[in-house]
C-alpha cells in the first residue's frame, strides 16, 4: 500500500479514512489491470487478433513481454505488429504499431542473434503482408476458387455454383505466388462472412474486418433469407455443404423464379458433404435408396451401411475409396493410417519382406544392398551388420568366420573377397589372420612339433 502524505499528520481518524480510500484505489487499479488484459486475450479467442509467427517459441511466451505486451498482428496494417506499451495505454485500449524487426531488436535483442531476427522478420512479412481482398460472384469464378483454393469436401464439387444467385459471394485472398490461400462465404450486402474460413484464416479474417465485415459465428442463423441457385440433379438438388447447421427450402419469387432459400426451419439440411440434398441415386453396391446421407466412394454413391463395411477414408488425400483399394500403414510419426493406392505410391510406402505389413518410409531399412526391405521391428530381430563392410544384411545371409580369437559375421561378398580357410585346420579366418595360409594356432602347433622332433 502507498505511504500516506507527510501533511496528513498522525490523526488516527484521518489516517484510517485515507487508508480505506487508498485500499479502494488499489482494488480499482487491480481490477483495471486485469480488465484490459482479459479484453485483449479475449480478442484472440474471438478471432479478431492473429497471433505472431513466433507465438510458440520459448524465448517469446516464456518472457515477461508475452503478458505485458499481448502483441499481435496489427489490424490497421497487417505488415506491422501492434502491442500495448503500458498498463495505462491498455486501459485506454491503445495499441502501438511497430515493425517486426524493430520490435524483436528492442525487446529480444539479448536472446536472438541478428540472423534470427532477420529470419523471423522475413517470416512475418511473408505471412502477414497486405493482400488484396477479392470476391467471386459468378458461378465459373466460384467453382475455380474452390478448385484451386484450400482443400475441403467441396473442392472440385460443382454444387458450389449455387452460391451465384446474387446474394452471396466467395471472399478470397492469394499469396505472394498468386495461389488462392484462403476463402470463405460472405453476404456483401450485410457485411458478414463465415462461419468457417479455409486456409490462411487469420489474414483473410483480418482483411475482411478491415473492410467492415463481421464474423457470422456458427449456430446463429445470420444468413436467413439468402438465396442459392436452384440446381436440380436428377431427383436430387445440388447444394454446397454449409458450415453452421444452415437449412434451406425451395421458394418462388414474384417473377416466378425458384430459388433455394436459407431458412432456419427449412426443409433441407445443407449438410451433404457430397454436394447433394433430397433424394439421390441408389447405392452403387446394394442398390437400395441412399436418402440424403450417402457417401461418395470413388465417384459413386454408397449408402452409409455399405460405406462403413466396404470403404475406407484415405488419410492422405481425404478421399473415400473402396476398401480393397486401401492399405493400412503402421509405424512412423502418424501411427496407423489408411492410404489409397495413389497415396501409397506418392508417399513411397513399402511392404516388409519378412512380415508382409506395409509401413511408411521412416520405418524402412534396406538390407543386402537393397535386395530386401525390412520394417524396423523385423530388422532388429532378423538382420545384422557385416563386421567387414558395415552393410546390413538379412539373417540367412550370415557367414561366421574367425578374426583372432573372436567369431564374427560377414556377408557373402566379404566372405569371398576377404576370408580363406586355414590350410591345416580348415577353419575360416579373415585373410589378415593367416600366415602363408595357416592360422596362428596351427603355426604354433607346427613349431612345437618341430621343436619336439
Amino acid at each position: 500500500m502507498s505511504e500516506l502524505p507527510d501533511h496528513v499528520g498522525h490523526d488516527p481518524a484521518v489516517t484510517s479514512m485515507l487508508s480505506v480510500e487508498l485500499c479502494r484505489a488499489c482494488e480499482w487499479d487491480r481490477r483495471e489491470f486485469y480488465a484490459w488484459r482479459n479484453r485483449e486475450w479475449g480478442r484472440f479467442g474471438a478471432g479478431e487478433y492473429a497471433p505472431l509467427p513466433w507465438e510458440n517459441e520459448n524465448w517469446f511466451y516464456g518472457s515477461r513481454y508475452y503478458n505485458e505486451h499481448i502483441a499481435h498482428v496489427s489490424l490497421k496494417n497487417p505488415g506491422l505488429i501492434a502491442y500495448t506499451q503500458s498498463s495505462k495505454k491498455g486501459q485506454a485500449d491503445i495499441q502501438t504499431p511497430i515493425k517486426p524487426g524493430r520490435y524483436l531488436t528492442k525487446y529480444f535483442g539479448d536472446v536472438l542473434t541478428f540472423d534470427e531476427i532477420t529470419s523471423w522478420s522475413r517470416v512475418f512479412s511473408e505471412t502477414f503482408c497486405d493482400v488484396e481482398l477479392k470476391f467471386a460472384v459468378e458461378a465459373d469464378d466460384i467453382e475455380e476458387v474452390y478448385l484451386k483454393g484450400p482443400r475441403s469436401c467441396m473442392k472440385g464439387c460443382d454444387s458450389v455454383r449455387a452460391y451465384a444467385a446474387g446474394d452471396l459471394a466467395i471472399a478470397y485472398i492469394e499469396n505472394c505466388r498468386g495461389e488462392i490461400s484462403a476463402r470463405t462465404v460472405c453476404w456483401p450486402a450485410k457485411k458478414i462472412f463465415g462461419p468457417r474460413l479455409y486456409g490462411d484464416e487469420f489474414r483473410l479474417r483480418g482483411r475482411l474486418m478491415r473492410e467492415g465485415y463481421t464474423w457470422a459465428s456458427a449456430g446463429r442463423s445470420q444468413y436467413e433469407g439468402a438465396k442459392l441457385t436452384l440446381i436440380r440433379n436428377g431427383s436430387a438438388i445440388a447444394a454446397p455443404y454449409w458450415d453452421g447447421n444452415e437449412r434451406a427450402t425451395i421458394e418462388a419469387t414474384i417473377e416466378g423464379d425458384a430459388y433455394l432459400v436459407l431458412r432456419e426451419d427449412g426443409e433441407f439440411a445443407l449438410d451433404g458433404q457430397h454436394g447433394l440434398i433430397g433424394e439421390v441415386d441408389p447405392c452403387a453396391r446394394c442398390g437400395d435408396g441412399t436418402g440424403e446421407d450417402y457417401i461418395t466412394v470413388d465417384d459413386e454413391p454408397f449408402c452409409t451401411t455399405c460405406a462403413s463395411e466396404y470403404a475406407n477414408y484415405c488419410d492422405g488425400c481425404s478421399e473415400t475409396t473402396r476398401r480393397e483399394g486401401t492399405i493400412v500403414i503402421t509405424g512412423g510419426n502418424c501411427g496407423e493410417v489408411w492410404l489409397c493406392e495413389g497415396c501409397c505410391e506418392f508417399n513411397g510406402v513399402f511392404s516388409c519382406d519378412r512380415c508382409g505389413e506395409s509401413y511408411q518410409q521412416d520405418y524402412r531399412l534396406c538390407t543386402d544392398e537393397g535386395n530386401k526391405e525390412l520394417c524396423l521391428a523385423c530388422a532388429e530381430d532378423h538382420s545384422w551388420t557385416c563386421a567387414l563392410c558395415d552393410e546390413i544384411f538379412y539373417a540367412e545371409d550370415k557367414r561366421e568366420v574367425r578374426e583372432g580369437s573372436d567369431c564374427i559375421g560377414v556377408c557373402a561378398p566379404c566372405h569371398i573377397a576377404h576370408t580363406s580357410p586355414c590350410s591345416a585346420c580348415q577353419t575360416e579366418f579373415v585373410n589378415s589372420d593367416l600366415f602363408y595360409g595357416d592360422c596362428d594356432d596351427c603355426v604354433e602347433n607346427a613349431k612345437e612339433e618341430e621343436r619336439a622332433s
